[in-house]
């Protein structure tokens, strides 16, 4: 009975990040399909919207929602059936990467909106609006069903791995588009950095803040232990 009551929360929880999603990143979908298929323009990488890793991890959140929704309905029916081992892997580094997402806008975002425009406009900026669901709804729901409410699994080196290549490809796609191409908008103050420290000043910054992904997955991975 509590297995079943952990699984319908999950489908609840799946079904909610999906709508969320939905709610703040619909418009930007729709534009960037819809450029794709009849204007032959991958807006994906000229939309400033798609520049932000927080939109960029919500969406990957959503889609395994979707995705997983189904495994999860059949889990409910069928109570000796196992979900498979991919989707856990595939949803704990989406976990990582949406805990990131989060120290990311508290520790750079917000201190600096709130420096530059005052704490009010910092907390309209960052949690209200289309913010709401990309910078805590999602995250939250998704992180805390990972970790309270799917079963536990064991994860091994290839997911961390799997952070790293998806994090170290989303900082070279940035710096391309926002410094060499100048296509996507300058979210993270790449060009205000870069201008004080230069590139080489930005890579050792960049250098610096890599064991940080690291830590959380230690954290993530300790809590399914338990």
């Amino acid at each position: 009975m509590y297995r079943a009551i952990k699984t319908i929360a999950l489908i609840v929880l799946n079904i909610a990040i999906v709508i969320f999603t939905l709610l703040s990143l619909g418009v930007d979908i729709f534009h960037a399909v819809e450029e794709i298929f009849y204007d032959h323009q991958a807006t994906i990488f000229t939309n400033s919207a798609f520049s932000r890793l927080t939109n960029k991890a919500c969406l990957f959140a959503s889609i395994l929602c979707l995705f997983s929704t189904p495994f999860y309905i059949i889990k409910l029916y069928k109570k000796d059936y196992e979900i498979p081992k991919m989707i856990y892997s595939l949803k704990y580094i989406a976990t990582v990467l949406l805990i990131l997402v989060f120290l990311l806008v508290m520790v750079v975002l917000f201190p600096a909106v709130w420096v530059s425009e005052g704490f009010k406009e910092s907390i309209k900026v960052n949690f209200l609006g289309d913010c709401l669901f990309t910078h805590l709804l999602i995250p939250f729901a998704f992180v805390l069903s990972f970790l309270f409410l799917d079963e536990k699994c064991e994860f091994f080196k290839r997911e961390e791995v799997a952070i790293y290549i998806i994090l170290g490809t989303y900082i070279l796609l940035y710096i391309f588009f926002v410094y060499v191409f100048k296509t996507w908008e300058d979210f993270y103050f790449i060009n205000m950095i870069i201008s004080y420290v230069t590139i080489f000043g930005f890579v050792g910054i960049v250098l610096l803040v890599l064991p940080i992904p690291y830590l959380l997955n230690k954290v993530v991975y300790k809590i399914k232990k338990k």
